[in-house]
């Protein structure tokens, strides 16, 4: 807080911003996002085949959820329509992957930080395979 007015730093690459003032970087959509941290099977290597994705649908456009089997570095997204709907303002969306690996992240994105978005619950389902090279 400076001066009645509230910043924020990336921590990216130290860029400061006026928050609370606009929706974009330069002109360009900043993107909204909520990332988990790894997780991790002991040992085991994991066959990731769903995600069920329960969200809010608060407008049209989508939100993509993403999974990273690299601690992040790249997300392999599907998207989600949020589009509003008189049936339910919430639904639970499937989505189909296939990643084998021995550990794997969520991360849901929007880009534009004027898009609200609500992720109310994420299950995902895989099976448990022995570690490579190992005699269990």
């Amino acid at each position: 807080r400076f001066h009645d007015s509230f910043y924020g730093v990336s921590s990216v690459d130290g860029s400061i911003f006026l928050l609370d003032e606009g929706y974009n970087k330069a002109g360009a959509a900043m993107d909204s996002y909520f990332e988990t941290g790894d997780f991790t099977f002991g040992g085991f290597y994991t066959n990731l085949y769903e995600v069920d994705v329960e969200v809010e649908r608060l407008g049209t456009y989508n939100v993509l959820i993403g999974v990273s089997s690299d601690r992040g570095n790249t997300f392999t997204e599907i998207p989600v329509d949020l589009t509003p709907s008189a049936y339910a303002p919430s639904y639970i969306k499937r989505l189909n992957f296939n990643i084998t690996t021995d550990r794997f992240r969520f991360r849901a994105r929007i880009n534009a930080a004027d898009s609200p978005f609500q992720v109310h619950n994420l299950k995902a389902f895989y099976k448990l395979n022995v570690a490579r090279g190992s005699i269990k």
